[in-house]
C-alpha cells in the first residue's frame, strides 16, 4: 500500500514487477522513428529517372545519390537490368556506355570459351575432375 501511494504521488505505476516512472510524451528516439516509418516512400526509380544520374557518355556522375534513391524507393522493373549491374559492381559507376558494351562483349567471349572447354571434355576427363572435386 505504501508503494502504491508513493507511485501515485511520484507519477509512477505500481505493477507486479515493481514501481515504474511514467515519462511524459516528449519527442524521443522512438517518436522520431515512428515519424520516419509513417513517411510515404517515394515511387521506385524508373528508367527515365536513372538517365538523370548518367551523363552524355553514359557514365554515372552521382553514385551516392543513385544509391540513396534506390534505397528510399526501390527500382522499377523497367530500370532493374541496368541499375542492378551498377549496384552489384558488374559495371563500374564511372564507366561509359562504350566501355560497358566492350566489357559485355569480352565476357560473352570468355563465357563461350569456357562452355566450349566444358563441352569438349571427354568422359574420362570428366571423371578425373569429379574425383578432384570430391577431395
Amino acid at each position: 500500500a505504501a508503494a502504491a501511494a508513493a507511485a501515485a504521488a511520484g507519477g509512477g505505476v505500481d505493477t507486479d514487477l515493481g514501481v515504474f516512472e511514467l515519462l511524459d510524451g516528449g519527442v524521443g528516439p522512438s517518436d522520431q522513428l515512428a515519424a520516419v516509418r509513417c513517411r510515404a516512400a517515394p515511387p521506385p526509380l524508373t528508367a527515365e529517372e536513372l538517365q538523370l544520374f548518367v551523363d552524355d557518355a553514359g557514365a554515372m556522375h552521382n553514385e551516392a545519390g543513385f544509391r540513396a534513391r534506390v534505397f528510399q524507393g526501390g527500382i522499377d522493373p523497367s530500370a532493374r537490368r541496368d541499375a542492378w549491374k551498377i549496384l552489384l559492381g558488374v559495371h563500374a559507376p564511372g564507366s561509359s556506355s562504350t566501355d560497358r558494351q566492350l566489357q559485355h562483349q569480352q565476357r560473352q567471349q570468355q563465357y563461350a570459351a569456357l562452355t566450349s572447354q566444358w563441352q569438349g571434355l571427354s568422359r574420362s576427363d570428366g571423371d578425373v575432375y569429379v574425383k578432384w572435386r570430391e577431395r
